[in-house]
C-alpha cells in the first residue's frame, strides 16, 4: 500500500503477488485510484472492517479536493485534476456504504457532496452533466458520454441501495431518462456515445 494507507490497486498501481509488494508506476508509489465498476466493500468489511474504514476515509482525505464543492481527483495528490463521472460515481458509493456500517452521518454528508459535484455541473434544461468539469478547455468538460447514465449511474444506485436516501436514486434515473431523451440514434436501442450538454449529439469523429 502507499505509505499513508491507500491500497495499491487499479490503475496505475496494484499489488504483485510475485513480489509480495505495490507494482506498477513507480515501482508501487505513482497515483491512487479505482476504476472498478462495483468495488466488493461488503466482502472486504467482513475481514477487516477497521482497515476498509480507514481507507474509505482516506479517500475523502487524498481524492477529494474541496470538501464543500465535491471537487475531487481520481490520483490521490489532493490537487485538481480529473473529476470524471466514472470516479465521482466510485466516491459516491464508497461513503454511502461507509454509513450503512458506521451511522456516521459525516459520511452521508460525503457521499452527498460528491454527488453534487457533477449534478450541479449539469445543464440545467436538458440534466445532461460533463464527464470532468474541472478540465477547463478540455471536451470532456463540455460533453456527456455515456459514463454519465451507466457507470456514474450505476454507482448512484448502488449508493441508494446501502443507504436508502432516495436522493441518489433520483440522481441516477434524472441522467438515465435524459441520456436516453437526447442520446437516441437511427436506429432503435442504439445511441449516441457523446453529446453537447444542451443535447446535441456528437457524430462520429476521425481518430484522433
Amino acid at each position: 500500500r502507499k505509505e499513508y494507507g491507500l491500497l495499491a490497486w487499479r490503475t496505475h498501481i496494484y499489488y504483485d503477488p510475485y513480489t509480495d509488494a505495490p507494482g506498477g508506476d513507480q515501482d508501487g508509489k505513482g497515483p491512487h485510484e479505482i476504476l472498478i465498476f462495483a468495488p466488493e466493500w461488503e466482502s472486504m468489511w467482513d475481514v477487516t472492517p477497521e482497515r476498509i474504514q480507514q481507507q474509505i476515509e482516506l479517500m475523502w482525505e487524498w481524492h477529494v479536493v474541496d470538501k464543500t464543492t465535491g471537487l475531487h481527483n481520481r490520483h490521490d495528490d489532493k490537487q485538481a485534476g480529473c473529476d470524471f463521472a466514472f470516479f465521482g460515481g466510485e466516491l459516491v458509493y464508497a461513503f454511502a456504504f461507509l454509513n450503512s456500517k458506521t451511522g456516521d452521518p459525516r459520511h452521508l454528508e460525503w457521499a452527498k457532496t460528491v454527488a453534487n459535484r457533477h449534478w450541479n455541473a449539469r445543464n440545467s434544461e436538458t440534466n445532461l452533466a460533463p464527464d470532468a468539469p474541472s478540465t477547463g478547455d478540455r471536451y470532456d468538460a463540455h460533453h456527456c458520454f455515456t459514463t454519465l447514465p451507466g457507470p456514474h449511474a450505476a454507482l448512484l444506485l448502488k449508493a441508494y441501495e446501502v443507504s436508502g436516501e432516495a436522493y441518489f436514486r433520483d440522481l441516477a434515473l434524472s441522467y438515465i431518462e435524459a441520456y436516453s431523451k437526447y442520446a437516441s440514434g437511427e436506429s432503435p436501442g442504439r445511441y449516441r456515445a457523446m453529446l453537447q450538454l444542451d443535447g446535441t449529439p456528437v457524430m462520429d469523429q476521425p481518430r484522433g
